[in-house]
């Protein structure tokens, strides 16, 4: 995963558009965000395991609501230095809202965000996770964790959904007092998340994992690709920062104009060094692998 992502240097993109392939240099998950007032983003601390930050707008790069320069495109991937040092340097209290959950729901973000929580931790975040009450443990890497109830999507019933906006959470949320909210997107809870942050005067991160355009075609909905991406634009331009996972979805991004381009990081995945180290490399291993893969082949054949 993009978190465990350690020790290594990557160097920014220059100008032009923010997410065009030969920008895409640097290690994911150390970006921060240049637009007007404070810029939230990834940044990273001691290890290199990435962390969140805000710093202080770039000059001619901030928005033209606060009177100055017209937005321009940044560099999808931004050098650590270009954090904040003060922020960079101290914990943060981070609030995520992940939906479904990723310590139950067997999903493509269920290692990207417990390996995520568990950097954040060893760095020493202070770290609250809400997420869908089913198999929610109480804690997770010290991380506190709160289950909230939840609903199964009408469409895939094996996916629970949740508002996340009960009494209980927003009051536990308030106590929390996070510097920044991460939500999870696109969902419900999105919305829960999104309008707490907005009620205690939060930044909002959202992350962006399923691409519903790119699904709707394969199910003859093509009828629902305007409202679908209406709804995405509503959510992403009340988000102080978006995350994709790949550059051609930060491509669509551009094409659809959900957000200006120095508003879109990548935060794309990465692999586990400690699971997948070439310590563990067996060559017998080898072998029956390759076995495996030629009988697989040998009966498609027939």
């Amino acid at each position: 995963v993009a978190a465990s992502q350690r020790g290594r240097q990557g160097e920014a993109g220059g100008g032009g558009r923010a997410w065009r392939k030969d920008r895409g240099h640097g290690t994911a998950g150390r970006s921060s965000a240049r637009h007007g007032g404070p810029a939230v983003g990834y940044n990273s601390r001691g290890g290199g395991a990435p962390s969140w930050g805000v710093g202080c707008a770039g000059a001619g790069q901030q928005s033209s609501r606060m009177g100055q320069a017209p937005e321009m495109a940044a560099p999808l991937l931004l050098r650590v230095e270009d954090a904040d040092a003060e922020w960079s340097s101290r914990p943060h209290r981070i609030a995520l809202f992940v939906e479904p959950s990723p310590f139950a729901y067997i999903s493509g973000y269920k290692n990207r965000f417990q390996n995520f929580i568990k950097h954040l931790r060893e760095m020493g975040d202070e770290v609250l996770v809400v997420t869908t009450h089913k198999g929610a443990p109480e804690e997770f890497h010290g991380a506190k964790v709160i289950g909230s109830w939840s609903f199964p999507c009408p469409l895939y019933q094996n996916v629970p959904l949740s508002l996340a906006l009960s009494p209980r959470i927003f009051s536990a949320v308030s106590k929390f007092k996070p510097d920044i909210i991460h939500a999870t997107s696109p969902g419900v809870m999105v919305f829960g998340a999104l309008a707490i942050a907005k009620m205690i005067s939060v930044p909002m991160v959202m992350s962006y994992h399923t691409h519903l355009p790119a699904y709707l075609p394969g199910y003859n909905l093509n009828w629902l690709l305007g409202p679908t991406w209406g709804l995405i634009r509503c959510l992403h331009r009340s988000a102080d920062l978006t995350l994709v996972p790949s550059v051609a979805i930060a491509e669509d991004f551009e094409t659809a104009k959900v957000v200006p381009a120095n508003r879109v990081r990548l935060w794309n995945k990465g692999v586990d060094s400690e699971s997948f180290h070439p310590k563990f490399r067996r060559h017998e291993m080898r072998i029956k692998l390759r076995y495996l893969l030629l009988l697989q082949i040998q009966q498609g054949k027939s």
